[in-house]
């Protein structure tokens, strides 16, 4: 399977607002523990852009991590599950 921008574009997909970290010149850090009154948490920046994220699961056998830089796996899903009763 050729996977060019038309067979991408064929996919089901979603617009999401995605946060990536603007360019800085001293190393990102982000303190998860309280800091004394004035210091800033983090010393990073966002900036939010929307992106297309396709449904690749039709596509999956075609993926492979050294060419396209990710690959599908299946994987199965394990999460507890509580029992809630609403009034």
């Amino acid at each position: 399977m050729n996977l060019s921008p038309d067979t991408l574009a064929g996919l089901p997909r979603v617009d999401a607002v995605l946060n990536y970290l603007k360019p800085m010149a001293e190393k990102p850090r982000s303190f998860a523990y309280a800091l004394p009154q004035g210091v800033p948490q983090t010393n990073t920046r966002h900036e939010a852009r929307t992106v297309p994220i396709h449904d690749a699961r039709s596509i999956a056998d075609f993926l492979a991590l050294d060419d396209q830089g990710f690959q599908l796996v299946d994987t199965e899903a394990r999460c507890a599950t509580s029992t809630t009763t609403r009034r």
